[in-house]
């Protein structure tokens, strides 16, 4: 029997350095295709400057491991300071990672859906 399932989830995570930190994973069935659809808010702790962000992406799980369908497709809009967020695959997982800016606290928060098919 096909399963067509869609899952919400709200992520938070602080970092203080450029090292990409993964702050949403989703582990995907065997079988599977996924769209996922992320915003993503980063404010900058001593003074509330932000960044926002919109990513798209899809992925597939047929046997072994998860793979990426196509680039993201999105748009990212900065106040004063540049930050990252990137969408991809490990293993069978399918995986948010932002990154900070060098001996900077910034606040990271995620919304993101994924709609999955497996047949």
């Amino acid at each position: 029997m096909a399963t067509w399932i869609t899952d919400k989830d709200d992520k938070r995570v602080q970092t203080a350095d450029a090292v990409a930190t993964t702050i949403w994973s989703y582990t995907l069935p065997a079988n599977t295709v996924a769209y996922v659809f992320v915003k993503i808010e980063a404010r900058r702790a001593s003074d509330g400057a932000g960044s926002v962000y919109s990513y798209s992406g899809a992925a597939k799980r047929v046997a072994g491991v998860a793979v990426q369908i196509g680039g993201t497709s999105g748009f990212s809009r900065h106040e004063d300071f540049v930050v990252s967020a990137a969408f991809g695959v490990s293993g069978n997982d399918v995986i948010l990672q932002v990154t900070g800016i060098a001996a900077t606290t910034i606040d990271w928060r995620a919304r993101l859906e994924i709609e999955y098919y497996t047949p």
